[in-house]
């Protein structure tokens, strides 16, 4: 009986074709899987490729439209800006043409304003009555300055009226005041010739004097013992007494006299002082 040896050459070759077969598949497993792969990648990468394009595309138009923007924004701006030099220029110029009629006006001619516009006559006659109004606010300020200035002169021409009225005996009282020493001299001198009949008449005399003098206002000033007051009085010496205040009028010499409230002639006066 023969027997099989599975290790014959027919054996061996067999177990070789079929090794190279099962690499071939394999391989051709592999190779398709490679292939596949690189498919793959190739379509992601033709994906990729537009969208980027599309993004450069993009990008760039949005570039022309930012620069073509600016543009125009430049070019709006500059004809804004001309329009308001424009208009500045002819308000410049309306407003040499209003200051020109103005000033005609001002200084007395008559200007035809038929060549100016609504509104320039407007502005014209606006100023106009503005410096009216100003001219009439000047006028009124001094009319009430005049009329104040008067008031006050009217008012120190009464006072002087009155002072004159109420003073304009001072002269004469004045002459009459130095009678009126004279007698009380004489009085004095015949004192011990009280019954005497002339000197009786003398004093009914003396007493009518002082009565007329004190009725025109006139008020003497002698009283003694009383503070010296420079106002009424005038001092001719000191006489030193520590018992009497300083400066306290011990003895009239000449009577001062007082007319209504305006001393007219001070009393003449000694004074006291403390004794070194």
């Amino acid at each position: 009986m023969q027997t099989t040896n599975p290790y014959s050459m027919e054996s061996v070759e067999d177990m070789q074709h079929k090794t190279i077969e099962e690499q071939g598949i394999q391989t051709g497993s592999n190779s398709e899987g490679t292939l596949s792969t690189d498919t793959a990648k190739e379509k992601d990468t033709d994906k990729k490729a537009p969208m980027s394009g599309r993004k450069e595309k993009s990008s760039s138009h949005r570039s022309k439209k930012s620069k073509k923007d600016r543009k125009e924004l430049g070019k709006s701006l500059k004809q804004k800006g001309d329009e308001k030099k424009r208009e500045f220029e002819d308000i410049l110029k309306m407003k040499e043409r209003i200051e020109e009629a103005i000033g005609e006006i001002d200084d007395g001619r008559f200007r035809d304003l038929s060549e100016y516009t609504a509104g320039e006559r407007l502005l014209i006659f606006q100023n106009e009555l503005l410096n009216k109004i100003r001219e009439t606010k000047e006028y009124r300020d001094t009319l009430q300055r005049v009329a104040a200035d008067f008031d006050n002169y009217r008012k120190r021409m009464e006072k002087e009226k009155e002072n004159i009225i109420k003073f304009a005996n001072e002269g004469l009282l004045l002459k009459l005041i130095e009678v009126l020493d004279n007698f009380e001299r004489a009085l004095d001198n015949v004192k011990d010739r009280e019954d005497d009949p002339f000197v009786e008449g003398i004093r009914m005399i003396y007493n009518q004097f002082q009565k007329i003098i004190t009725d025109e206002g006139l008020k003497p000033i002698v009283e003694t013992g009383v503070e010296f007051d420079p106002h009424i009085h005038e001092a001719m010496m000191q006489i030193a007494d520590n018992e009497l205040k300083e400066n306290t009028v011990t003895d009239v010499f000449q009577k001062g006299y007082i007319l209504k409230d305006r001393v007219i002639r001070p009393a003449k006066v000694r004074i006291s002082k403390k004794e070194a």
